[in-house]
């Protein structure tokens, strides 16, 4: 019975034994022994079972030497695990909770030489462990949160001193680790991240170097490397691991971790310890979090953020301006990156950052200028950022483009809000309407030269977005407003965006147009010479237009256009009898010298443009002969342009070159010449109808001479506009004809239009015609009827078989049918 009992404690110790025959015996004999080790290795490994009693008796060794001071066994229990762990992988799961609870023992006495061998053992451990007993065991699940805890502790260390950078290093190797785990893709990463993420946040918010740069200026650096082979270990160095352990855990995350780490991200910059202004700490680390992220996941960051916009107000308190100035900033960044958002909603973010554009506005009721004002106060710098955050992150929209029709949708949205009517107080959204168009009409050119970037800088690729003049179209009653200012601002952006797709070559392939665009610009150019308060810049912008035409539709839009500056010579040649508009502020003489001036200087711009050499000595003769009698406003450049300036808090209005002053400075050097040389239509068009470049307008509808002598908005030139169309190259017997005519014959009667029925009879007959694609009777009797029917007859006799062969069943006759 004693050697029974005997022998079952020893049983019982020998896993004791095993571990106690591993730690050194002689004085000066450092680390395990190794032939000890690969035994209790073996024994482990073969004896699975026996795992968490070995790991149980090292965890109360561990404790007790940690109570008596033994660093020396500490070590080498550390070194004892971490063979374990290499060699019992697959049975991780029957001991991580002693590794976990080994590991926090080391951490607690604060000894840099155990913390170090510790993130040594804590990395192996993660590099095996796959999450098993993650959320199965709720006291493995709390100890391994506490260990994570801790090592983020120390990551965040104050002192800057040997000691200080050291645990900082230490902590942020074990984060690392965590980061690199197989687990990561488990669910469980989750609530880690609230341990995880604000240290790392706090170490790369103390640096002025942006987190992206950290992250890719040295090559990836290894958490393997002991604390104490880092000699030169400094404050830069752990911020480079910082960067690369957050970009790391960014593009693994999937759409779950996206949004826990945003949510954790934004918490902590909401929180005491960090805060959103100055934004370049925000804007910092969200780049880092945004280029680091997986291409498909993108979009989530800018959806989060403007979702947080549309939450925030800035009117509440100091706190909530920090906060929008930071958010603001970092949509700014996302859209300014150009970095494709494929899925992104490109309207309803525009749609969130012009309202609160506009709600700034009204609040202030100027926009700030771009750049730095020593004179501004704390409150006003923020607003600046917020209204120039919105104000870049709306034309940086321009570099998105994934589908075909998104910078016209955008150009619509524009004008829809532009073109809205304003309310009984004259404001739009409480912004003045004039001052609410004028910003959209600035936001709308600096958004089409953002898109000529956007294309240069994509010109080898694919770029799906087209930029056409029919998102215009609705936008042109604005060249009738009655504020000149509204009118010369829109005009001014067309004529940039007609002259910018005619200059990029990387955007001739997206440049569509067509004649309703240039017939409904044409009347409103026209009824824009009536208005009552026309000067001299009015006309200035009208010529350039009508120049803008002819770089975007070309000899189309030249022919096009011939009527149309004739219909305008006799408006000044035999004004109406009851004009009275041109008087005011411009005489009547002025306005009719102004007219005939832009009339003859844009046929000269055409002749060149082509160029027209039959025209250009009859035109050259006629500018002459008015020099000569002083009837030209020598004085005006027409094609100089046109500077618009957005209303900013220095600058209340825009202000033009030629404004009213210089109307009435005109209209006091007026020396009463009258125009009496004017341009021949009849000797001009026989000219034109001589060069060749215009003979490729024609169609079958009008020739080139019918086309430059009718009248301008007559039934006939209307007409003769709706047949632009695009032409095919081949043959004219290669295209699709109608196999008959689409009117019936005379002579054929109702009845013979009448459709035979199809009955049991004649369906063979039926059956055959269409098989043989002609159009026969049903109850033709020909030879090749008669072959089809045949080969009906056998087709429709298979699906009757005999009752009595041994066929299967089928659904012609099913099995349970009676017979």
């Amino acid at each position: 019975m004693v050697s029974l009992c005997h022998r079952l404690r020893y049983r019982y110790m020998k896993h004791a034994v095993l571990v106690n025959n591993c730690y050194p015996t002689t004085e000066g004999e450092i680390g395990p022994r190794s032939a000890e080790l690969s035994y209790l290795t073996f024994y482990a490994s073969s004896r699975p079972a026996k795992l968490t009693k070995v790991s149980a008796y090292l965890r109360k060794k561990v404790r007790r030497d940690i109570r008596k001071g033994h660093k020396a066994n500490n070590k080498v229990s550390l070194l004892i695990l971490k063979a374990l762990i290499q060699s019992c992988h697959h049975d991780l799961s029957l001991f991580c909770r002693s590794t976990v609870v080994i590991l926090q023992h080391m951490l607690d006495t604060r000894d840099i030489d155990l913390i170090d061998l510790s993130c040594d053992t804590f990395y192996v451990f993660c590099s095996y462990y796959e999450g098993s007993s993650v959320m199965a065991d709720a006291g493995f699940t709390r100890d391994f949160e506490l260990l994570v805890e801790q090592f983020a502790s120390f990551a965040v260390y104050n002192n800057d001193d040997r000691l200080g950078l050291q645990l900082k290093y230490s902590g942020h190797r074990a984060l690392a680790a965590v980061i690199n785990a197989s687990s990561l893709n488990t669910s469980y990463i989750i609530p880690l991240l609230s341990h995880i993420i604000p240290p790392l946040q706090y170490t790369l918010v103390s640096t002025k170097t942006s987190a992206w740069d950290l992250a890719k200026s040295v090559p990836s650096l290894d958490i393997r490397t002991s604390v104490f082979e880092l000699q030169d270990l400094t404050l830069e160095w752990i911020q480079h691991l910082a960067a690369q352990t957050l970009s790391n855990l960014c593009s693994l995350a999937n759409g779950t971790s996206i949004r826990a780490t945003m949510n954790s991200l934004i918490s902590n910059f909401d929180s005491d310890q960090l805060c959103w202004w100055p934004t370049d700490e925000c804007t910092s680390v969200m780049e880092l979090v945004f280029r680091s992220i997986q291409s498909q996941y993108r979009y989530m960051l800018l959806s989060e953020f403007l979702h947080q916009l549309e939450q925030s107000d800035a009117a509440a308190n100091t706190d909530g301006t920090d906060r929008l100035a930071g958010i603001v900033a970092v949509v700014c960044m996302i859209l300014n990156s150009q970095v494709q958002l494929l899925g992104m909603p490109i309207l309803e973010a525009l749609d969130t950052l012009f309202s609160h554009l506009m709600t700034s506005l009204a609040r202030h009721g100027y926009l700030y200028d771009n750049t730095p004002d020593q004179s501004l106060s704390t409150a006003q710098v923020k607003q600046q950022s917020i209204q120039r955050g919105l104000i870049n992150s709306i034309v940086g929209l321009a570099s998105q483009s994934y589908y075909a029709n998104q910078w016209n949708d955008i150009l619509g949205y524009f004008f829809s809000r532009i073109c809205m009517n304003p309310g009984n107080n004259g404001s739009i959204d409480g912004v003045p309407a004039q001052l609410y168009r004028e910003c959209g009409l600035w936001f709308v050119d600096h958004f089409q030269h953002r898109v000529i970037q956007s294309a240069n800088q994509q010109e080898q690729s694919s770029l799906p977005a087209e930029l056409t003049v029919e998102s215009w179209t609705p936008a042109l009653e604005l060249l009738n407003d009655a504020c000149q200012d509204t009118r010369i601002s829109f005009a001014t952006t067309l004529i940039h965006f007609l002259e910018i797709v005619h200059e990029q070559k990387s955007l001739s392939k997206y440049r569509r147009g067509n004649a309703h665009f240039l017939t409904a610009l044409l009347k409103k150019i026209y009824t824009w010479l009536s208005l009552d308060d026309l000067r001299i810049i009015d006309t200035k912008a009208i010529f350039q237009l009508l120049v803008g035409v002819l770089q975007c539709y070309g000899t189309f839009g030249f022919v096009r256009c011939v009527p149309f500056i004739f219909a305008l010579q006799h408006i000044a040649q035999f004004p109406p009898a009851n004009a009275s508009a041109p008087a005011k502020p411009l005489s009547s003489q002025l306005f009719s010298r102004a007219i005939a001036s832009i009339t003859l200087q844009w046929l000269q711009t055409a002749a060149d443009m082509f160029p027209l050499n039959t025209i250009t000595p009859n035109l050259a003769n006629i500018s002459q002969e008015r020099q000569k009698l002083k009837q030209n406003l020598s004085s005006i450049h027409w094609s100089e342009p046109i500077v618009t300036s957005l209303p900013t808090r220095t600058n209340d209005s825009a202000h033009t070159p030629l404004d009213m002053d210089e109307s009435q400075r005109l209209n006091e050097i007026d020396d009463g010449h009258s125009v009496t040389v004017w341009i021949d239509r009849a000797s001009l068009t026989s000219l034109m109808t001589k060069e060749s470049t215009l003979q490729s307008t024609t169609n079958e509808k009008a020739d080139l001479k019918t086309k430059l002598s009718m009248e301008w908005d007559s039934a006939q030139y209307n007409e003769n506009g709706k047949h632009l169309r695009i032409t095919a190259s081949a043959p004219r017997d290669r295209k699709p004809k109608l196999t008959s005519d689409l009117a019936p014959d005379a002579s054929i009667t109702h009845d013979q239009y009448k459709k035979q029925a199809v009955s049991v009879d004649n369906l063979k007959g039926a059956l055959a015609a269409q098989l043989l694609g002609q159009d026969t009777s049903l109850d033709q009797e020909s030879g090749d009827v008669d072959t089809v029917s045949i080969q009906l007859d056998q087709i429709l006799s298979n699906l009757h078989p005999d009752p009595d062969s041994p066929t299967g069943p089928s659904l012609i006759r099913p099995p349970y049918a009676s017979h």
